[in-house]
C-alpha cells in the first residue's frame, strides 16, 4: 500500500513509489511571482513567467501640438512637461535639444529670433516637422532687460510700417534646460546678448505701445552653451 503524500501547490510530484507519474501541465503566462511550499520531505520554489501587454507606439506631435507643448512647458514648468513620451536623458550622447523663446509671447519686448530655423541641436536632417519623441532635453530661453543703452531704428519688409525707432536695452538671457519627459531641471545658464542694435531688430513691425528692443543673443552663443549637453554622457 502506498504512503500518503501531502499535496504540493503549483507543482505536480511524480509518485515513483506507486509506479504512477503525472506529466506537468502547460502553465498559463501571468504576472511574475515566486511561491515556496514546504512539506516534511520537499521544498519547492516555483517562478512563473511575466507577460507584458503591448503598448501603442509614442505619438508624433503635429506642429501645432509641438508649439503648445513648448509654450506650456516653459510657462508652467511645475505642471507641464515638454513630451512625456520623449526619450529619457540617459547614457552617452547625442542628447537632442529643442529650444523655445519665451519672449515670442511678449510683443512689447522685441528682439531678433534666436533659434529661428535652428537645427544644430536637433536630430540630423530635422525640419520643423521632426519627431519630438527623439528629444531628450528642452531649453527655455527668457530675456531679462538691463539698462537702456540708446535707440535703434529697425527697417522692415512686412508689418504695419517700413521702419520703427524704439528704445534699445541691454539684455541677458536665462536658459533653463530640463529633461523633456519629466521636467527635471538639468542646467541653468545665463548668457549676455551681444548682437548689434540693427541685428537685434525683430522680424516685423508692430504698433504695440511701449515696445522696446532687447539686445539679442546670438544663435552661436546659445549653441556653444548647450552643445556640451548634446554630446557629453548624461
Amino acid at each position: 500500500m502506498c504512503a500518503r503524500v501531502t499535496p504540493v501547490a503549483v507543482v505536480l510530484v511524480m509518485l515513483s513509489a506507486c509506479g504512477t507519474s503525472h506529466e506537468p501541465l502547460a502553465a498559463t503566462p501571468e504576472v511574475a511571482r515566486t511561491s515556496t511550499t514546504t512539506t516534511s520531505a520537499v521544498t519547492t520554489t516555483t517562478t512563473t513567467a511575466r507577460t507584458t501587454t503591448p503598448t501603442a507606439p509614442p505619438k508624433k506631435l503635429s506642429s501645432e501640438e509641438a508649439h503648445e507643448a513648448r509654450r506650456a512647458a516653459c510657462e508652467q514648468p511645475k505642471s507641464r512637461v515638454y513630451n512625456p513620451t520623449s526619450a529619457p536623458y540617459a547614457g552617452p550622447g547625442p542628447h537632442y535639444i529643442d529650444v523655445y523663446e519665451v519672449s515670442l509671447t511678449n510683443r512689447r519686448m522685441q528682439h531678433s529670433p534666436i533659434v529661428a530655423g535652428e537645427t544644430k541641436l536637433l536630430p540630423p536632417g530635422s525640419t520643423l516637422d521632426f519627431d519630438h519623441n527623439l528629444i531628450q532635453l528642452f531649453a527655455c530661453v527668457v530675456p531679462v532687460l538691463g539698462k537702456r543703452s540708446g535707440k535703434v531704428t529697425c527697417r522692415f519688409d512686412r508689418g504695419v510700417a517700413k521702419s520703427r525707432t524704439w528704445p534699445l536695452y541691454e539684455a541677458t538671457y536665462r536658459v533653463t534646460v530640463r529633461e523633456a519627459r519629466t521636467g527635471r531641471e538639468v542646467k541653468v545658464v545665463t548668457l549676455r546678448g551681444t548682437e548689434s542694435p540693427e541685428e537685434s531688430c525683430p522680424g516685423f513691425a508692430t504698433d504695440d505701445p511701449g515696445t522696446v528692443v532687447a539686445r539679442s543673443l546670438t544663435g552661436d552663443a546659445l549653441d556653444k552653451a548647450l552643445r556640451p549637453l548634446l554630446l557629453a554622457p548624461a
